[in-house]
């Protein structure tokens, strides 16, 4: 089993996800630095971001499967997703790879939701 995440792990992994949508990563935590919900600033968005970091994930590890089976039959990886639902509640989740992700989804969101466009 795993020991806790250091502090240094977790923050670097917020401040990698910030820069990806343009901003920093909410100082504190949350709510406490005035800064609103989320781990990273999206003051002027409608967006919230949460970044977690575990050893484990169920879903990372069904998503990994769908990859794979994508890759045995010649399909591209990079270009699976993943829907899940849980029993007796509305709609579904997707989970897909990040980088497809900032790359294909974000820079089309970004005008929606009042965000910055990313800083390299």
């Amino acid at each position: 089993m795993a020991g806790p995440t250091s502090k240094t792990t977790w923050k670097s992994m917020e401040r990698r996800i910030a820069l990806k949508w343009g901003t920093k990563r909410t100082p504190l935590s949350g709510m406490n630095s005035g800064h609103g919900p989320g781990d990273i600033i999206l003051t002027k968005s409608r967006a919230t971001v949460e970044c977690k970091l575990r050893a484990k994930f169920i879903h990372h590890t069904l998503f990994r499967a769908v990859q794979t089976d994508a890759k045995k039959h010649g399909k591209e990886p990079e270009f699976s997703f993943l829907y899940t639902k849980l029993k007796g509640e509305r709609g579904e989740l997707v989970v897909m790879d990040a980088e497809m992700f900032h790359s294909k989804v974000l820079p089309i969101l970004q005008p929606q939701m009042e965000l910055a466009p990313p800083s390299d």
